[in-house]
């Protein structure tokens, strides 16, 4: 029998499935990430190929079938326009995220931080320096860092080692993580 769930939850990647398919990665408040897959999402005829863009805050109904996820229907709350420093910015610190949280677990504090962090342009870093603050501030949330200060990248790789958050931390760089 399947499970619906009905989800608000931040897009944090669109992960391209086969030939028009996709793996949608959402961040949600009461069951914090969750990789879902859409239907022909990728096909100029699909109606969730606008509801389910990058960055996107959205409400989602789901299925829970035995292979996973899958998204059956999505509503953008607001539309939103990102200029290329704000996406670049964004997306670098999604990437960092989805390495740090990879399964699904609640957490108000985190959601509420992601929420912020995505609700507008204004919010997303557009410097390297702003980019070290957010995940110094994202570490501190998961209780691995002090936000008191803001980390350099040396320090950041310090604190993932020690606590093996990364599998292969020598492909941090090469993944663009920094």
């Amino acid at each position: 029998m399947s499970r619906y769930l009905s989800v608000e939850g931040v897009v944090l990647a669109v992960t391209p499935y086969g030939e028009a398919d996709a793996v949608i990665t959402l961040y949600t408040r009461e069951y914090g990430r969750i990789d879902a897959r859409a239907r022909s999402i990728r096909s100029v005829s699909a109606k969730l190929r606008g509801e389910a863009s990058l960055y996107q805050h959205v409400r989602a109904l789901l299925v829970h079938t035995v292979l996973g996820y899958r998204i059956t229907d999505a509503r953008a709350t607001a539309e939103k326009r990102w200029s290329p420093r704000a996406h670049y910015f964004g997306r670098n610190l999604t990437k960092f995220f989805l390495s740090l949280v990879r399964g699904p677990e609640e957490d108000p504090v985190l959601w509420e931080y992601v929420e912020g962090m995505f609700a507008s342009a204004t919010h997303l870093p557009t410097s390297k320096e702003e980019l070290l603050h957010a995940k110094t501030i994202l570490l501190a949330r998961l209780g691995y860092a002090d936000a008191t200060h803001i980390l350099t990248e040396g320090e950041i790789l310090r604190i993932i080692r020690a606590n093996h958050l990364w599998e292969d931390v020598h492909s941090l760089r090469a993944r663009s993580v920094f």
